[in-house]
């Protein structure tokens, strides 16, 4: 069941997370800042749209994945006659397998985890064969080092400023934030800023200090 509050569909047992979404996507600015360009932008999980709606009005295309059927329903009512938003009702992951939701806290809508089961399918970002992503956003409760796992290909072809939710909940998949860490230094990047429980990664090519001017290259200097 869904009702609708302050002009969103969310579902009706929700107590908590409502509120704490609606100031999470206040920080979306600060991320958005980072980013060069803004044409695609990769994001999960969609919830009930606030983050794919917000991202929307920045960049050319969003793509978000929700796998709740609950939130997912009220996600596609409150981003309708948004044509730039393309939703997925799948979890990001390494592999192409199935899965199903669990509950961490119930009344809270965000606060849901994903486990083996055949609820849902979980697919690699990969298989979106998206070549052009500048920001990777991802809020999805621990679950974090598949989804970048099964992002590598993408992630090499345009390098995105990737934002991430860091809460200890990696933990629950047997991992721990650290390897969260290590996994992304390994692919070149640098935290550039933390917003609250977010932080921010920039690949190390696309970093240097706005206040300074390049210095020339050799033949520049002899001209």
């Amino acid at each position: 069941m869904i009702i609708q509050k302050d002009d969103w569909w969310v579902p009706a047992n929700d107590t908590y997370g409502f509120k704490y979404i609606s100031m999470e996507v206040e920080d979306a600015d600060k991320v958005m800042a980072h980013c060069q360009k803004r044409r695609t932008v990769i994001q999960a999980g969609g919830n009930i749209g606030m983050w794919p709606m917000r991202l929307s009005s920045q960049f050319a295309k969003v793509i978000t994945a929700e796998p709740d059927e609950t939130n997912f329903t009220c996600l596609l009512k409150n981003i309708e006659g948004i044509p730039n938003i393309e939703a997925h009702n799948v979890a990001f992951g390494d592999s192409f397998t199935t899965g199903k939701i669990n509950v961490n806290q119930i009344g809270n809508m965000g606060a849901l985890s994903v486990v083996p089961g055949d609820k849902f399918h979980i697919v690699p970002i990969d298989s979106l064969n998206v070549d052009d992503c500048d920001l990777l956003q991802l809020d999805v409760e621990g679950y974090e080092l598949f989804a970048l796992s099964g992002a590598v290909d993408t992630i090499k072809r345009s390098y995105p400023v990737i934002c991430i939710e860091l809460n200890g909940l990696s933990k629950n998949y047997g991992h721990k934030d650290g390897d969260v860490l290590n996994f992304l230094r390994s692919l070149g990047y640098i935290k550039a800023q933390i917003i609250h429980r977010d932080v921010v990664f920039v690949h190390e090519s696309k970093v240097f200090n706005k206040t300074e001017k390049p210095k020339p290259s050799l033949q520049e200097a002899l001209l």
